[in-house]
C-alpha cells in the first residue's frame, strides 16, 4: 500500500515531502511532486505539519532476543540501593511457581551509595529454594544465591576457563556465566519468538529499525532455536526491525558445524540475514574483567579476564575467513585488544575486503588505533559508553589511559 507523507521538516533535506510503499521509501520530493505522484492511485495523504523527519537508526551491536528476555523479567536498571534491587525481587518471589528462576538484570552498584553488588547472603535472605540470578548492567557479571549456584554445579571449588566463580559472595563472572545461563529452564521457540518481538518493539519507540544483534547464546544453550525463532518471523514479516545476526558459538567446533550446515554470511532476507562471525574476548570496564595489559588503578589484585585465548581467536578467524565470513571482536582492554590485533595482523588481506572489526574498541594505546587505521578495520562504538563509563573510567585504568 502507497502513503504520501507533506509538510515535512526533513533532516538535512530541503525536500518537504516523501512517498512510501509498504515498508520501502519510494520518493523523496516537494508536497507537490508526492501530491501528483500519488493522485492516480488510491493513497493515502498525511500531514505532518511541520515534524521532523529521519530515516529509521541503525544499531550497530546490541542483544535483541536478551533484551526482549530482560524486559520479560526483573528489570533493575532504575534501582538505587540494593535495598530497592532486593524489595523488586521479593516482589517477583510472590509471584514465582515451582521450578522456575528469579532472573533479573540491570543493577549498578556504581550508583549504589555503597558501591556493593548484590551478595549471596542478600540474595539467600529473600529465597534459599527458589533460584535468583541477578545481572550487572554490563552483563558480564551476576550475582546469584546458593540455589542458583547449587542447580548450576558450581561450588567453592569450581574453576572456569576465561571465567571467575566468587562463591562466598555469589559473584559469576564471564565464561563461568555459561554455568548459571545453561542452568535456566530453556525457552522454546515460541517463547524466544515472543523476547524477539518485546525487544523489537522497545527498539522501534526509540526510532531504531535496524540492528546488529548477538543473540545465538544470549537465550538458550546454542544457536539452533534462536535461529528457527528469527527464520519463523521474518518468512512470516512479522518483524518491526531487520536484524543482522552477529552470530556467537560455544566453540570453534560448534562453528565448523554451522558452517557444514550451509549457514554463512549474507544469508537470508530483508528482515533477517547471517551477519559476521561474533567473537568475546574479554569482559567490561564496570565489572573489572575486561583484559588490561596492566592492573586495574582501583584493584591492583587483577587485569580483568581474557574470555578467549589469542590461539582459540585465531582459529575462528581462520575458519570464518575460508567461508568469506568477517569476524567481529569484542574487546574493551587494551591487552584483549592486543590478542585480537595479533591476529588480525596475519589474517586479515590488504584493504579488508571482508570487513573484519572491533567492537567496543574502549581502551586503546597510540599504536593499537595506528594499526586499526593502517588495516581498515571496522569499529563498532556504542555511544552509552561515554556516558555510562565515563563517571570510573580513570579510578578503574588511570589518567593516563582514561
Amino acid at each position: 500500500m502507497k502513503k504520501g507523507y507533506i509538510n515535512c521538516n526533513i533532516w538535512q533535506n530541503p525536500a518537504t515531502a516523501f512517498a512510501t510503499s509498504d515498508e520501502y521509501i519510494i520518493k523523496v520530493g516537494t508536497n507537490q511532486e508526492i501530491e501528483e505522484l500519488l493522485c492516480k492511485e488510491d493513497a493515502e495523504i498525511v500531514d505532518l505539519k511541520g515534524m521532523f523527519v529521519v530515516p529509521g537508526f541503525v544499531d550497530s551491536h546490541m542483544h535483541l532476543a536478551e533484551l526482549g528476555m530482560y524486559l520479560s523479567n526483573v528489570v533493575l536498571d532504575d534501582c538505587h540501593s540494593n535495598e530497592e534491587v532486593i524489595e523488586k525481587v521479593k516482589e517477583k518471589l510472590a509471584t514465582t511457581k515451582a521450578g522456575e528462576w528469579i532472573i533479573g538484570r540491570g543493577y549498578n552498584e556504581e550508583s549504589f551509595p555503597d558501591h556493593q553488588k548484590p551478595t549471596r547472603q542478600m540474595l539467600d535472605e529473600i529465597s534459599t529454594e527458589v533460584p535468583i540470578a541477578l545481572t550487572r548492567a554490563c552483563g558480564h557479571v551476576l550475582s546469584a544465591n546458593t540455589a542458583a549456584l547449587k542447580a548450576a554445579g558450581i561450588t567453592e571449588h569450581t574453576k572456569i576457563e576465561g571465567g571467575n566463580v566468587d562463591y562466598e559472595n555469589g559473584f559469576v563472572e564471564e565464561n563461568a556465566l555459561n554455568n548459571i545461563h545453561n542452568a535456566y529452564p530453556q525457552p522454546d521457540v515460541e517463547k524466544i519468538k515472543e523476547y524477539i518481538r518485546i525487544g523489537a518493539s522497545y527498539a522501534n519507540q526509540f526510532g531504531v529499525t535496524t540492528v546488529g544483534s548477538d543473540d545465538f547464546l544470549a537465550v538458550a544453550h546454542d544457536y539452533k532455536p534462536v535461529l528457527s525463532a528469527f527464520a519463523s518471523l521474518a518468512y512470516k514479516q512479522d518483524m518491526t526491525v531487520r536484524v543482522n545476526e552477529q552470530c556467537e558459538f560455544n566453540n570453534p567446533k560448534e562453528f565448523a558445524k554451522f558452517l557444514d550446515d550451509g549457514y554463512t554470511f549474507d544469508v537470508g532476507d530483508d528482515y533477517f540475514r547471517i551477519g559476521p562471525l561474533k567473537l568475546i574476548t574479554d569482559g567490561s570496564l564496570g565489572a573489572r574483567t575486561a583484559y588490561m595489559k596492566n592492573a586495574y588503578a582501583d584493584d591492583p589484585t587483577t587485569k580483568g579476564i581474557a574470555s578467549l585465548e589469542e590461539d582459540v581467536i585465531e582459529t575462528y578467524v581462520r575458519l570464518a575467513n575460508q567461508f568469506n565470513m568477517p569476524t567481529i571482536a569484542h574487546a574493551i582492554g587494551d591487552a584483549a585488544l592486543d590478542n585480537v590485533l595479533h591476529v588480525y595482523k596475519d589474517t586479515v588481506l590488504e584493504g579488508n575486503p571482508l570487513h573484519h572489526g572491533i567492537v567496543h574498541c574502549q581502551i586503546m594505546r597510540p599504536d593499537q588505533i595506528k594499526q586499526v587505521l593502517d588495516q581498515k578495520l571496522a569499529c563498532y562504538f556504542q555511544s552509552i559508553f561515554i556516558d555510562y563509563d565515563a563517571q570510573i573510567l580513570a579510578s578503574r585504568v588511570g589518567k593516563e589511559l582514561a
